[in-house]
């Protein structure tokens, strides 16, 4: 639900530094909470025990197949 139409604002994420530290704190949080892990736990240890993608890669991802997927249509 967090990347829901993120090739839309996929490239607004990358251009905007508070939208990327806000979408960060979510993700950080959930991360923690999945790997069990302490509070203080820092953003990328938490992702990776937690085994999660950062969003927003993914939103680059989801951004770049939905744009090349819309070129081969044409």
């Amino acid at each position: 639900m967090t990347l829901y139409g993120s090739p839309v604002w996929a490239r607004e994420l990358t251009a905007n530094r508070r939208s990327k530290n806000l979408l960060r704190r979510v993700e950080r949080k959930l991360a923690v909470r999945v790997a069990h892990a302490y509070r203080t736990t820092s953003h990328a240890a938490a992702t990776a025990l937690a085994g999660l993608i950062p969003f927003d890669l993914l939103a680059e991802v989801d951004a770049h197949v939905y744009g090349r997927h819309r070129q081969l249509r044409q």
